[in-house]
């Protein structure tokens, strides 16, 4: 066998003899057939694929097998065939001896804890590792080793191919790397908690420092004397990302987020941005017309949510009341009709992305006729005043008043950095840690034009190593890694998380080195039946991933849009906000109709 290839006769040669009874002895053979058996009277008899694999060639189960063990040969012919290797070998040998050891020393453990013998509990540990003795499990272990690290090199020196391949790269080699498959957003937020269940879509009620919370946040924003980090350290109710300035880090598409957050984000991105709408539809967060308009009826909108900012400034406003007229109490006490509760209801209490619009709310005046009750829409008035604030901004391709032209009646709620701030109401029942209103703000899109490219945004290294992305003038760039000034440590740590993000987002990795050898002739099989087998495996295997993504991300958004279905249903019952408004009038200057038995400010209806 030559040293730079591995010829796959003898892996088939091996799984063959085991279909055969004999006490003679199976003589293997590299000139077309796979097994060659000679009886006792001296007659040969030549095998090839087909004689023996002929049904086990079409069934997936048994290709996977034979796929498990050709990798398997394939990455023990690299430290025991390699020359060069004997290092890396001893390392492996010696992380397998310390993993026994570990499963001994546990096994002892158990014994102790679970009043059992050793032997009990080192027997079910061999179990586990579908191993028969000591020795077996040795072997096992080492392997595993091997694998670890034999991949752990194929990354270091595969690592910006597997991040920046393109199935569409006419000079690469169709491999779907992390920037295409998995879309990476760098994200952060200031999470204000609120009592409000998440169900609660009509009739959500919150405290008095809910409110308040909820208007301190805003202000800060809007007057921009400090950035968001800034206010999110200071600010936020999400402790763990509250230290780090309200950054959360790298989200893409397999990150566990709340719908509301990460599928509210791509909405923005692929329905209501036009500058990233096209890149995003045909990225993999795409979705179809279908999913698109559905997702816009199911909120009664062709334009993006908004949140009026004085309906922040109203809230702090009736943050505190709970009794009206003549200091009555609030219709017997009910917090659904406290004016705080009314107000959230109608303007914060959405699980649809919003941003925020220097309008004043509705009727802010106080002065409400019967005609104008139904009318009531979320939007609010356009505040001259409030478009002067310094937080308020416009942004390109943000067409927020829906007539196709972005000007200054436009603007929204930005950073100091001029980045849209996008909220969502979030959580889920019995998570209270979620339970909230998610400002968001995506420090880098995938589809945004920055100087700094995605792939060296997203790179592996840090300032001061030699391979760390500079600009022309030898400057470090400004990248994921170094977005904060930090020490070196941090960016470090930085960087590795990005290299495990891409080095864990494919989980058939061995599918792809495997080609790359078959390839490169770097292994080779006797029978190309054997060696077709297994590559259109590998191709299935692919192509029913992709049907299965392709299949829960579609389901997925499907959830999220019953769910916002299932809000505009509910929120058809919401308090007209005239009955906050109006709480404090006397009796006379009230809308009688409205408060009268059974109206509809009443609780008794």
């Amino acid at each position: 066998m030559k040293k730079e290839k591995v010829t796959l006769g003898l892996l088939t040669g091996a799984l063959s003899v085991m279909a055969l009874a004999s006490c003679d002895a199976p003589i293997y053979n590299y000139q077309g057939y796979i097994l060659t058996y000679v009886n006792a009277q001296g007659e040969t008899m030549h095998y090839s694929a087909e004689d023996l694999f002929g049904t086990y060639l079409n069934d997936s189960s048994s290709v996977s097998t034979m796929f498990q063990k050709t990798y398997e040969l394939v990455v023990r012919n690299y430290y025991l065939v390699e020359p060069g290797q004997e290092g890396a070998l001893q390392d492996c040998e010696d992380t397998a001896s310390a993993r026994l050891t570990s499963l001994k020393d546990e096994a002892e453990d158990n014994a102790s804890a679970n009043g059992t013998s050793y032997d009990e509990e080192f027997a079910n540990t061999l179990d586990s590792y579908g191993a028969t003795n000591e020795d077996d499990l040795y072997q096992v272990l080492l392997y595993q080793a091997m694998e670890e690290d034999f991949e752990e090199k194929f990354y270091d020196d595969n690592i910006d191919h597997l991040r920046d391949s393109r199935t569409d790269d006419a000079d690469g080699d169709g491999y779907e790397g992390y920037l295409e498959a998995k879309v990476p957003y760098h994200v952060s937020h200031i999470l204000v908690n609120v009592d409000a269940a998440s169900g609660a879509h009509y009739n959500g009620t919150i405290s008095e420092d809910n409110a308040r919370k909820l208007y301190s946040v805003a202000n800060e924003l809007a007057n921009s004397k400090r950035s968001f980090g800034s206010i999110a350290q200071i600010m936020s109710d999400d402790t763990g990302s509250a230290t780090n300035y309200g950054e959360l880090g790298i989200m893409d598409k397999d990150t566990s987020y709340i719908n509301e957050f990460k599928l509210g984000v791509y909405a923005y991105e692929e329905i209501y941005n036009s500058t990233t709408s096209d890149a995003a539809s045909q990225s993999a967060i795409g979705i179809d017309e279908e999913t698109k308009t559905a997702l816009k009826d199911a909120t009664n909108n062709q334009t993006i949510s908004t949140i009026p900012y004085g309906a922040f400034l109203k809230l702090n406003d009736y943050a505190e009341i709970v009794t009206g007229y003549n200091n009555t109490e609030v219709n017997n006490g009910d917090a659904e009709y406290y004016p705080r509760n009314v107000l959230f209801n109608k303007y914060f209490n959405k699980h649809n992305v919003s941003v925020i619009t220097p309008n004043d709310i509705d009727n802010a005046a106080g002065t409400v006729n019967a005609g104008a009750i139904n009318g009531e829409n979320e939007v609010g008035e356009y505040n001259a005043t409030f478009a002067m604030m310094a937080g308020f901004k416009v942004v390109d391709g943000l067409d927020v008043n829906g007539d196709s032209v972005v000007n200054d009646l436009d603007k929204v709620l930005c950073t100091t950095a001029g980045d849209p701030i996008l909220v969502v109401r979030g959580g889920t029942e019995g998570d209270s840690s979620y339970q909230g209103l998610h400002f968001i703000v995506i420090n880098r899109s995938p589809f945004e034009e920055n100087d700094v490219s995605l792939s060296n945004y997203y790179t592996t290294y840090y300032p001061g190593h030699a391979d760390y992305p500079v600009d022309q003038n030898g400057n470090p760039l400004r990248t994921y890694v170094n977005f904060f000034d930090q020490p070196t440590s941090d960016n470090r740590s930085r960087a590795e998380t990005v290299y495990n993000a891409i080095t864990g987002f494919d989980d058939n990795i061995d599918h792809y080195i495997f080609e790359k050898y078959f390839e490169s002739e770097k292994i080779q099989f006797n029978d190309e039946k054997i060696g077709n087998a297994i590559t259109n495996w590998i191709e299935s295997s692919r192509v029913t991933l992709s049907m299965e993504e392709e299949q829960t991300w579609n389901e997925t958004w499907r959830t999220y849009i019953e769910y916002l279905e299932q809000q505009t249903s509910e929120r058809s019952k919401n308090l007209p906000e005239v009955c906050a408004i109006q709480y404090n009038l006397s009796p006379e200057e009230r809308n009688s109709e409205l408060w009268a038995e059974g109206g509809l400010c009443d609780d008794r209806r």
